[in-house]
């Protein structure tokens, strides 16, 4: 068996059996052999017989070994970018713009005025619940933008419109109680709270529309979301 020892980075060892190896910048032994094809660099043993190969500089088989740590730190680096575009694509589809939901405000607001509706507040946010744009319109009580927010919020917790929570409230109260007293925002069982899917059908925020009756609301919920170019979820 070959006798190799370690030795100070780029120095240069010959074995008993003519195979020369060179100490990388880590320490780590460079084996350099004929008998594969083209030159082997491994940290072990490439063969188990005695091999003749030229005695290459530990400065060679450094800048051989190194360009192969090069290649993969570049191929890794690559692979990283990769995933993190895809994540940053994802989050930007998954997500409602501020150009959005003032789209959505600027829509609603627009349909009540054209319905001859009471003054209206609209809320709208993203899918985690954080508001991205409110409007109150001038003469609407200052109660409705946590009105509004809640509608919209309660549709998100719960996946579902305001008005189907509020159809659920009416056969399991104590749910939607329970529920209501967990909700930071709170749960508005009634019509006016709105979910929002992106282009693919990805949830990305809901809307939340009081100040007239809650059918009004929803009518003008569901005319900002077209507005906006998105889609209500059913």
């Amino acid at each position: 068996m070959a006798q190799i020892r370690l030795m100070p980075p780029g120095a240069l060892i010959t074995s008993r059996q003519g195979r020369t190896d060179g100490c990388c910048a880590l320490g780590k032994v460079v084996r350099a052999c004929r008998s594969q094809v083209g030159i082997a660099r491994r940290h072990e043993p490439v063969c188990g017989q005695a091999c003749d190969v030229p005695e290459f500089s530990a400065s060679r088989l450094f800048r051989m070994e190194n360009t192969r740590h090069a290649g993969e730190r570049r191929f890794r680096a690559a692979a990283a970018r990769m995933i993190v575009n895809s994540m940053q694509e994802l989050s930007i589809m998954s997500r409602i713009s501020l150009d959005q939901a003032q789209a959505i405000v600027a829509g609603a607001l627009k349909e009540g005025r054209a319905m001859n509706l009471k003054p209206l507040t609209v809320a709208v946010l993203d899918a985690g619940g954080h508001v991205v744009a409110l409007a109150r319109e001038d003469g609407s009580s200052n109660l409705r933008p946590q009105v509004a927010t809640g509608k919209a919020a309660g549709a998100l917790a719960l996946g579902m419109s305001s008005r189907a929570i509020g159809e659920m409230a009416e056969q399991r109260p104590m749910l939607i109680s329970a529920a209501g007293a967990l909700s930071p925002a709170g749960l508005i069982p009634v019509a006016g709270g709105v979910l929002i899917q992106g282009a693919g059908g990805e949830l990305v925020g809901a809307v939340g529309v009081t100040g007239d009756l809650s059918d009004n609301d929803e009518k003008v919920a569901l005319a900002g979301i077209a507005e906006a170019g998105l889609t209500a979820k059913a």
